[in-house]
């Protein structure tokens, strides 16, 4: 729509026509009001466009805002949920390696204990032992039950000192198979925190990317709203002194060439019309000196 269809328009040409004719006749109190009408039609314009700039605007600005909270979300959950599924099988895995080690290590210690070699009892013991039995044989129980509770006291000590020994060789082959197996298990938990680092490292790396981006498109959309505010200033700026200087004119087109505009306040400089003959300057003349007869010298 131009502006000379517009409703607005119309009526504020009639206004100022108005305007201009009670100025005409005089009346300048009623002149003024409808002055201060059509300056608060104008405002009321601009502030009317202004405001629908500044909401089509925010409306962006708020566009913008959402799509990049949509997008970060988004992303935050994809790689949120990509991380805790490799925290879940990291676990899993840790988890079925102890119990593998575990298994190997009761195999290992089953397999140690049943193949670690049998007692060996001293010859004191042994000895012991004949005479112990020589005496029974001879029908000197009494003596006989004697030796056999010095034998059996020898006996005893000599099964605690095996399992003490056979204990700690076991309890040492054990260790060592236990640290190698710490060993593995370090290793695929330091392989894993690798993993998980870099997981979160690309994590982050999107998101600054996606930061970045959404910040360019703000600073854009910022500078071209900006844009935008300075171009509907001018506009309107342009447009009011336009509307204003083309109204004054087709007001003024209705009543004659006067040397002194009301409205715009500039007066018309007023031709002076020269002599059809002009008098050429009357230059004097000077008398002219006698001049003197010189006799010439005989």
């Amino acid at each position: 729509m131009s502006e000379e269809s517009n409703p607005q328009y119309e009526e504020l040409k009639q206004l100022m026509e108005e305007k201009e004719r009670l100025a005409q006749e005089g009346k300048y109190l009623e002149a003024e009001e409808i002055k201060q009408k059509i300056i608060q039609m104008k405002k009321g314009s601009n502030n009317l466009k202004k405001n629908t700039l500044h909401e089509t605007q925010l409306k962006k600005r708020e566009t913008l805002e959402g799509d990049y909270e949509t997008e970060r979300t988004e992303l935050e959950s994809k790689w949120d949920k990509k991380i805790q599924e490799f925290v879940d099988e990291g676990k899993k895995q840790e988890k079925e390696l102890v119990e593998t080690h575990n298994k190997k290590m009761e195999e290992y210690i089953t397999k140690l204990t049943s193949e670690y070699p049998r007692i060996k009892y001293s010859t004191e013991y042994l000895n012991g032992r004949v005479q112990e039995n020589k005496l029974a044989k001879q029908e000197r129980y009494k003596e006989a039950a004697q030796k056999k509770i010095l034998n059996d006291k020898m006996q005893q000590k000599e099964n605690e000192k095996y399992e003490q020994e056979r204990s700690e060789n076991i309890n040492k082959s054990a260790e060592i198979l236990g640290l190698k197996q710490e060993q593995d298990l370090n290793v695929l938990r330091a392989r894993l925190a690798r993993i998980y680092d870099l997981l979160v490292a690309k994590k982050d790396k999107e998101l600054d990317t996606l930061n970045n981006k959404y910040k360019n498109k703000k600073q854009e959309l910022i500078g071209v709203q900006t844009r935008e505010i300075n171009i509907s200033n001018n506009v309107h700026a342009n447009r009011a002194w336009e509307g204003s200087n083309k109204l004054t004119q087709k007001a003024l087109s209705k009543k004659p060439a006067e040397a002194h505009d009301k409205e715009t306040n500039v007066v018309k400089p007023t031709k002076i019309e020269e002599p059809p003959f002009k008098e050429e300057p009357k230059v004097e003349q000077k008398p002219k000196k006698a001049q003197k007869k010189t006799k010439a010298k005989k």
